[in-house]
């Protein structure tokens, strides 16, 4: 059975949350108490966890006996550090904190953001809602199988093949992925491969997160223009269409539900009669619904109100989709061929405190139109 363990400094805390989280199949009964760095280091190289989850503040209960004078940064970077010593042992890290502390903590604590694989706030865990608590259990489980199975192919395999292996396509389907910009990252400048957390790392903020080469549902549903709310339209279309031939089956597959880009833009070439990007909504639907027999429903552009829109991209905020015309560039510093850069709506740009809580920029170039949207200057087509 798989093993995880969850430190927090408040007892009550650490066991309710530890029960929840094995509502996964994961167990979590083996307790860490965050005493001293050092302990700890040597108390998870004992119990080798097959992932770590903590929560933000470990320094707010103070006991006799405990040097709990560090946060999850800190202890997140020792752990780090010795898994460069113990590759075997490398395991993912998730930060699992309430609201408050995300916010007005972490977020602001750049230098820790990179030393974990994920956040999650506790209050999800502890939801009685079964499909947001689902999320973040296949999410555990999926960085878990992840990790596995980068060590699996990191050890087994040359540098050289290293990215077409972690993607897991043979060699005539790689030469047709734009994936230019993925080896340097994980294969060093000596040309070996980089540590599995560094792996994990890129693989999660460049491509599982961040629609490129790889597309989730809600980048489909803006490509093909069905109306957000059409859950069950998507699903008989997709399997109507096979749409699970175009499913991404490499590492960190278990957990998120990803589409390869390059077979559906094939499949979207031989099946539809003219570019998806040179039509509207309202054509996309009725060429779908005409060949598959379907009743799908179009989007509504929430700025517009209309389906006579070139819908393009899911917003990074809301994840609805959206119009070029009508959204903004996100700021992104690292962008590269295999990634498409993020756009946000109109309606979202107002949303501040959540483009801070998901670390999300708006693009220089387009401040003033953001400035024209937030003064009301800017007026949707119907006011």
């Amino acid at each position: 059975m798989t093993t995880g363990i969850f430190i927090d400094d408040d007892e009550t805390q650490q066991t309710v949350i530890s029960a929840l989280l094995a509502e996964s199949g994961i167990d979590f009964s083996r307790i860490v108490e965050p005493t001293k760095i050092s302990e700890i280091k040597a108390r998870i190289l004992e119990l080798a966890p097959d992932i770590i989850v903590m929560d933000y503040r470990l320094d707010e209960v103070r006991k006799e006996g405990f040097d709990s004078d560090f946060r999850a940064g800190g202890l997140a970077q020792v752990l780090r550090e010795t898994f460069l010593d113990h590759p075997e042992k490398d395991a993912p890290i998730v930060l699992l904190s309430t609201e408050t502390n995300i916010r007005n903590l972490f977020t602001p604590d750049k230098t820790s953001h990179d030393l974990f694989d994920m956040w999650f706030l506790k209050g999800t865990v502890q939801s009685t809602n079964k499909s947001e608590k689902g999320r973040v259990f296949d999410a555990l489980s999926g960085l878990i199988s992840g990790y596995s199975d980068i060590k699996r192919i990191r050890d087994g395999t040359e540098p050289g093949s290293l990215v077409r292996s972690l993607l897991n396509v043979n060699e005539e389907e790689f030469s047709r992925i734009q994936s230019d910009g993925l080896k340097p990252l994980i294969v060093n400048a000596a040309g070996e491969a980089e540590a599995t957390h560094l792996i994990a790392r890129h693989f999660l903020s460049r491509l599982i997160r961040r629609p490129g080469i790889l597309l989730d549902e809600c980048s489909l549903r803006a490509k093909l223009g069905i109306a957000e709310g059409d859950t069950e339209g998507f699903k008989t279309l997709s399997e109507a269409a096979g749409f699970n031939a175009f499913l991404y089956d490499g590492i960190f597959a278990g957990g998120w539900r990803r589409y390869w880009r390059h077979r559906f833009n094939s499949w979207a070439a031989q099946t539809i009669d003219q570019p998806l990007s040179g039509m509207t909504a309202t054509k996309r639907i009725e060429d779908l619904n005409t060949k598959f027999g379907l009743k799908l429903v179009p989007v509504v552009s929430r700025w517009s109100g209309s389906s006579d829109e070139y819908f393009a991209v899911a917003c990074r905020v809301c994840h609805n989709p959206t119009e070029l015309r009508h959204s903004v560039a996100c700021f992104d510093p690292l962008i590269a061929v295999y990634m498409e850069r993020g756009r946000i709506c109109y309606d979202c740009v107002d949303k501040q405190d959540e483009l801070d809580r998901i670390q999300i920029r708006i693009d220089e170039n387009d401040e003033k139109l953001v400035d024209d949207i937030r003064s009301n200057r800017l007026k949707r087509p119907n006011e």
